[in-house]
């Protein structure tokens, strides 16, 4: 069997939720020496961050303190960007294999005219 498509393949994906995982945390002020931005601040049923106000009611400062204390090295940073990417490629292929063998719906497909796989529609 050949499997040069399925290296390339897992070596690209891994590339991207790598990077996608480094955007997130990027986003939410965690720097990949360890260090970090501002804290979202709760307020009310939601919590303001950045300077924009949002009303998610899970306690998202409670869960940025989280994160912040387990990414605190350069070290922390790389561990926790890893992790969180394989963790992620390993439920996607689950979900995949699942599909193919009928044992769920298909929510990696993508929907007519749709840029993004039907799941990510749902999620939005």
């Amino acid at each position: 069997m050949n499997t040069k498509l399925i290296k390339s393949f897992a070596t690209k994906a891994r590339t991207t939720l790598l990077k996608s995982v480094e955007n997130r945390l990027n986003f939410w002020g965690i720097k990949s020496d360890g260090q970090h931005g501002a804290a979202p601040q709760k307020s009310g049923a939601g919590y303001i961050y950045g300077g924009q106000v949002y009303d998610d009611i899970t306690n998202v400062p409670g869960l940025w303190k989280q994160l912040a204390n387990k990414v605190r090295t350069k070290e922390q940073y790389i561990d926790f960007v890893e992790e969180a990417a394989y963790t992620w490629f390993n439920r996607i292929m689950i979900i995949k294999i699942m599909e193919k063998n009928q044992l769920g719906p298909s929510i990696l497909e993508y929907a007519e005219k749709a840029t993004t796989p039907i799941v990510i529609g749902q999620a939005k």
